[in-house]
């Protein structure tokens, strides 16, 4: 571990070498995936995320350390509180995998690691800060996808982190400036978009949350790969909802009143976009020719 000055920003590096160095930060990620899903569940209990002890939702049995570890505590007690046996939701332990995931592809992956149209010195601290924008964009998935709303307050969070990640780039200012037009830009599109879908379709296409979502999208990006990432969304969302409609279908169920929140796409789209976003757009025109 070292410090390097580079520009106007000091760079925290750590050489990540072996297995066990990337074990432990697996591990870690996992715990904070089990902190968001106190997130996740507490902001619809309107509990205190910090204060109060971790327990069963529905016999409020407080939960023991050997019971809270993430993904393994959940495999090892079947899906079921130890206390009154009831089911605890599946989403716990994929929220603690997607979090893991997430944690470790962008500290362990900074060949693709690429943000706002400039590729920067790998760091700790961009790491840090990527790992926290998704971190909020991963509590909106979830709320987004129980709700069908994106609160603002994660919005805000991600959206602070992104400035911090601007601001510690120092006097890369063309990078901040693509972001502020990005932001606005892809706002702008994305309520054209609204507007135009609700014309059509005579009830709401998407949700004005999905619009603000955009505007950390935006941010975080730029403009050109800010589009990708908005293209990747709608493309996967549209894949997921003719398998969705298909599925309904076979079922002899109603599929044409299908509503999918589209935040958990925009949430994707802009993740793979922020690692591959140049890979992302040759392979879009290598298709194309």
């Amino acid at each position: 571990m070292g410090f390097q000055h580079s520009g106007n920003a000091y760079w925290i590096q750590i050489e990540f070498n072996g297995m066990n160095t990337e074990l432990i930060f697996i591990i870690v990620f996992a715990c904070f995936g089990s902190f968001l899903n106190v997130v996740i569940h507490r902001y619809y209990s309107k509990e205190s995320v910090i204060f109060g002890s971790s327990h069963c939702p529905k016999c409020k049995y407080k939960i023991k350390w050997f019971d809270n570890i993430p993904i393994v505590s959940w495999l090892f007690l079947q899906g079921r509180c130890r206390a009154c046996k009831k089911p605890i939701s599946f989403i716990y332990p994929i929220v603690e995998i997607l979090c893991a995931f997430i944690g470790y592809s962008l500290f362990f992956s900074a060949d693709h690691f690429f943000i706002s149209g400039y590729k920067h010195d790998w760091s700790l601290s961009i790491a840090l800060l990527s790992f926290f924008v998704f971190c909020g964009f991963l509590v909106i998935t979830f709320i987004d996808l129980k709700s069908k709303i994106i609160p603002h307050r994660f919005l805000i969070f991600s959206g602070l982190n992104v400035f911090f990640i601007h601001f510690l780039t120092g006097n890369k200012s063309d990078s901040f400036m693509d972001g502020l037009i990005g932001m606005f830009t892809l706002a702008v599109s994305l309520a054209g978009v609204l507007w135009i879908g609700s014309l059509m379709l005579k009830r709401d296409a998407m949700g004005w949350g999905d619009v603000k979502m955009a505007l950390v999208i935006g941010f975080l990006l730029g403009l050109n790969f800010g589009y990708v990432a908005i293209f990747t969304a709608i493309f996967t969302g549209a894949v997921f909802g003719l398998l969705m409609m298909a599925s309904k279908k076979m079922k002899n169920q109603n599929y044409r009143n299908l509503e999918m929140p589209f935040g958990p796409f925009l949430a994707l789209g802009t993740y793979l976009t922020f690692l591959y976003g140049p890979k992302l757009i040759n392979d879009f025109f290598s298709i194309l020719s």
